[in-house]
């Protein structure tokens, strides 16, 4: 099976239909055309069940990796020896080349460099020099100004490390938070990918966005490989996607912990008042269950708690945001019973 969830395949599916251009999806996604069509044949019979995962019978054997993709794996591999063919494989989607694990691995075992051992190894030996990507323009946000901003003016994003579930393995937040109203968003996934990162932004934060007439201005991340990448010429999905969005991407290393402070405040309240009462983890535990727990969290965390310090404590994020609009500004239904429940609508 690939790594695609139904609710992500729905999401190509979705960007192909907006675009009214296939082949422009299956490039952003990393995907062939073969596999978009047969999700999009799946979902036009079945709909969305259509969309979920069809154990293979016989699994198909890797084509050949062609010299020059070939090059780029070993120099990926070189560059962070500790990566195994999984992240590779990642940041090769991320830059638009579709390679599975077990092709990686080829490649990495008849270039005897299919161990973590053997990569330090060689990189050790030769003493290899990769040029990264730089960052090439300085952060310009002031954050001891925020007050005098608007909301939607910086947020910031990452991932976080939940723990593990035995029927489901390890599990991610992919969480962000509104600098100058403290609002936020949260979501459950399996695996730390660029397709997850996009939808989050699909299907929590540009609908609420869109409903609050609001605009996001700057997105600040740190430079994991779901939202950045280290490969000197290449063009991270997810920067193309805030880029079609007029969204500033901005990649600071997650030792600059002073870019951070409103994602990390969130994350130690949830971890503290949510994520801390379900560390027995059950074995019924599905995705679509810590989720739909999260999302009565979210909506206690946005519309009730009172933000307990900076110039808007006090006050709940939602009130926050709020007390910028008109006082007759009609906020949706969904913001009260949650319409767009993870399982129950996908966007």
């Amino acid at each position: 099976m690939d790594k695609f969830t139904p609710e992500n395949r729905y999401l190509v599916i979705k960007y192909a239909l907006e675009t009214n251009n296939v082949s422009k999806a299956c490039k952003f996604f990393g995907i062939s055309r073969t596999s978009y069509y047969k999700w999009y044949n799946r979902y036009q019979k079945m709909g969305i069940e259509g969309l979920e995962d069809i154990p293979r019978s016989k699994p198909k054997m890797p084509n050949k990796v062609p010299k020059y993709i070939e090059k780029i794996i070993i120099r990926l591999a070189l560059k962070s020896p500790k990566d195994g063919p999984k992240r590779i494989c990642y940041e090769l989607q991320d830059m638009g080349i579709d390679v599975g694990e077990t092709g990686i691995y080829n490649v990495l075992k008849r270039n005897d460099l299919n161990t973590a051992s053997k990569r330090m190894d060689y990189t050790n030996r030769s003493e290899i020099k990769f040029n990264k990507k730089k960052r090439t323009d300085k952060i310009n946000i002031d954050f001891s100004n925020i007050y005098n901003t608007y909301p939607g003016y910086v947020i910031q994003q990452g991932t976080t490390y939940i723990g593990k579930i035995e029927t489901l393995g390890k599990i991610y937040q992919i969480a962000s938070v509104d600098c100058y109203s403290n609002y936020a968003f949260a979501k459950i996934y399996p695996n730390k990918e660029s397709i997850n990162v996009i939808n989050l932004m699909e299907t929590k934060m540009l609908p609420t966005v869109e409903a609050l007439d609001l605009k996001i201005s700057n997105l600040i991340t740190n430079n994991a490989l779901e939202y950045s990448t280290n490969w000197d010429k290449a063009q991270h999905k997810y920067d193309t996607f805030l880029t079609n969005k007029n969204i500033k991407h901005w990649t600071i290393p997650s030792k600059e912990t002073q870019y951070f402070e409103f994602l990390h405040d969130f994350n130690s309240i949830i971890h503290e008042e949510f994520y801390i009462n379900l560390i027995k983890w059950e074995k019924n535990y599905s995705i679509k269950k810590i989720q739909s727990e999260l999302n009565e969290f979210m909506r206690y965390y946005n519309f009730k708690r009172p933000i307990n310090k900076g110039f808007n404590k006090g006050r709940t994020p939602i009130e926050v945001i709020m007390s910028t609009k008109d006082k007759d500004f009609p906020l949706p239904l969904w913001f009260y019973v949650d319409s767009i429940k993870d399982g129950d609508k996908m966007w």
